[in-house]
């Protein structure tokens, strides 16, 4: 991809600065590990892509030693030279352009240490958080189920120990499989079943909260129990 400097700077400040719309990226990086998966080369790849397709915003907190702080957003052109190693090693900061210049300037004001927050609007739409939704979960899943609507599931697809009945959420997964992939899903992996899932409006009515990994894999017979 043909890199493009665009306006300079490619940051601005952030301005109207509230700590419950941020979210640090330690928590970022946990919350899409459970839609994208463990694999660390996946993770690098999809995080990365979300920030460079303006999926995800991304701040930067800069604290000097006398206490006072600087905040400012990053533009998406950013990450065409930015890359993602773990959730607290970001690399290629120096090739942005009038970045370098900037940081030098940084340190002869003393910038004690920085930190890397994300706007939690869009976390919140691409990476839902759990935590605090665990009783609605368990509530959904206790309700009494519902008999599967005929010829909606591809059943070729499913292992026999996972053709049994299963809970009301993974009905609605088998449902929004055959739905999405009518000719069969059985070669879609796993991390964009669920990511495919994620986007789709209909999918997240039906099934709220958004199910976690396991029952995906329940649901298609990826994993037992």
């Amino acid at each position: 991809m043909k890199k493009r400097q665009g306006k300079l700077p490619l940051w601005r400040p952030l301005k109207d600065w509230k700590r419950h719309e941020w979210a640090p990226m330690k928590e970022v990086w946990q919350r899409a590990e459970k839609l994208i998966g463990s694999d660390l080369r996946d993770m690098q790849h999809d995080l990365r892509q979300d920030f460079l397709d303006g999926r995800l915003i991304m701040g930067m907190r800069l604290f000097a030693l006398d206490g006072t702080e600087t905040r400012i957003i990053l533009e998406r052109e950013c990450w065409q030279w930015l890359k993602i190693n773990y959730a607290w090693s970001i690399t290629g900061w120096e090739e942005i352009p009038g970045w370098k210049t900037e940081w030098e300037a940084s340190r002869k004001r003393k910038w004690e240490r920085s930190a890397l927050v994300v706007r939690r609007r869009e976390l919140d739409k691409h990476y839902p958080d759990d935590r605090h939704t665990e009783d609605k979960r368990w509530r959904t899943e206790d309700k009494p189920q519902r008999k599967s609507e005929p010829g909606t599931v591809a059943a070729q697809d499913l292992p026999v120990s996972a053709r049994r009945k299963g809970s009301r959420v993974q009905d609605e997964i088998r449902r929004f499989a055959a739905r999405k992939w009518p000719k069969g899903w059985g070669h879609v992996e796993t991390k964009d079943f669920i990511k495919a899932a994620n986007e789709d409006e209909e999918f997240k009515k039906r099934v709220d909260p958004f199910p976690r990994r396991d029952q995906f894999l329940r649901a298609l017979g990826r994993r037992k129990g």
